[in-house]
């Protein structure tokens, strides 16, 4: 299992279990930037093919 996809389901599973909106703003918010960084990587790696 890739570190990453890991990463991402700690992110989800304490997004589950915050109940405050203010934790689950912020994590939210660091899922996204996390995302498109991933979709960048991902794009880059492509491009190269």
């Amino acid at each position: 299992m890739p570190n990453y996809l890991k990463l991402t389901l700690n992110y989800l599973h304490v997004l589950t279990i915050t109940p405050t909106y203010t934790q689950r703003y912020i994590l939210k918010y660091n899922l996204l930037r996390f995302c498109s960084h991933q979709a960048w990587i991902t794009k880059a790696n492509f491009n190269a093919f």
